[in-house]
């Protein structure tokens, strides 16, 4: 991998307008971070500093457009689902993130010219990026349907993101409208950043250790490949993968500058330990656990198994793995769930 010292203005932007969108802030990421980890508010502002400063400039410079929480604001889940943390501007920007675009007219002018399979192709990825247990990719209207009823998502998500997919056009020009201004900020004032840059190119060359913690603590054994590392300051606690190949595109980390440090912070012990007995509370996560344990299965066979839908078996196998007590691999196209023996014992 190569890593490089660069921001992109435009994911930041996202980044920030996905934040005010949700009605969340920088602060209580922070606290997040004390409340699962051994660590101090010192600490724990330290690694976040730099988030912090931007996030305070552009709040002090930038008037939230009126679609804000119509663009930016977090696709509504099923009840009990966990967030897919995305939105319709990431859906439709994705093309331009793997494309390691800065440009907001150059992003615009590229969108646009996308051809509607391309642009499902796009959607479906950033969709999926967010949860391993939908298909990877479509390029048909018929197989959007498919990873979208995959997807723990409500009607009225499913809907709009058709509805989005229909008017193409009109919602990349108001997404790259909407953007244009914060993106025109955050390049001319790298001086609120540059100082926690210096040393990526030369520290993140190699994020296997990254991604080892990431795979650990989430349950997923993933498909890393070769690609290029950028940094990301409003998305300090991020990690992001853009994967390409199919279109021509690079793989593209986007690697949030407090990752590595939070990742190497321990979780408080009561935290997990609390947080299995809830997952396991629910009869139907505590059956899944009991197949599991004598045998691996894919989605589909326990649904079948357990006489339930796809949709809810996708729901409990993010929380059993977000908690540690699942883990997944990939074996062609499908994707195969087991027990984690060591968290299990």
């Amino acid at each position: 991998m190569k890593a490089f010292a660069v921001i992109n203005p435009i994911l930041e932007a996202i980044k920030y307008f996905y934040l005010k969108a949700n009605n969340t802030c920088i602060r209580q990421k922070i606290d997040n971070i004390i409340r699962n980890r051994e660590v101090t508010a010192e600490q724990a502002e330290a690694i976040m500093h730099p988030a912090m400063v931007l996030e305070r400039f552009l709040d002090e410079n930038i008037v939230m457009p009126s679609c804000a929480e119509e663009l930016f604001g977090d696709i509504p889940c099923i009840e009990g689902a966990d967030s897919l943390n995305t939105c319709i501007a990431a859906l439709l920007t994705d093309r331009a993130l793997r494309s390691e675009i800065r440009n907001i007219d150059e992003a615009e002018q590229l969108l646009l010219s996308q051809t509607q399979p391309q642009a499902i192709s796009n959607i479906t990825i950033n969709l999926t990026s967010a949860n391993i247990h939908a298909a990877a990719e479509a390029h048909s209207y018929n197989g959007l349907l498919s990873v979208l009823e995959g997807l723990p998502l409500t009607n009225d998500s499913r809907w709009k993101i058709l509805f989005v997919l229909q008017h193409y056009e009109q919602y990349v020009r108001l997404i790259c409208n909407s953007l244009r201004s914060a993106v025109g900020l955050i390049e001319a004032n790298p001086q609120l950043y540059a100082y926690a840059l210096k040393d990526f190119e030369h520290d993140y060359s190699d994020i296997s250790d990254i991604i080892e913690v990431i795979e650990d603590e989430n349950g997923v054994d993933t498909d890393s490949k070769d690609g290029r590392v950028y940094p990301t300051v409003i998305g300090s606690n991020s990690f992001t993968v853009h994967t390409g190949e199919s279109d021509g595109t690079r793989t593209v980390y986007y690697v949030g500058l407090g990752v590595r440090a939070i990742g190497r912070l321990p979780l408080r012990g009561i935290e997990k330990m609390d947080e299995a007995f809830r997952i396991l509370a629910d009869k139907n996560r505590m059956k899944i656990m009991q197949l599991l344990c004598g045998e691996q299965a894919y989605g589909l066979e326990l649904a079948e198994k357990l006489k339930l839908s796809p949709n809810t078996i996708s729901h409990h196998m993010s929380k059993l793995q977000k908690c540690g007590l699942v883990i997944s691999s990939f074996e062609g196209n499908r994707v195969y769930y087991r027990a984690n023996k060591a968290a299990v014992d």
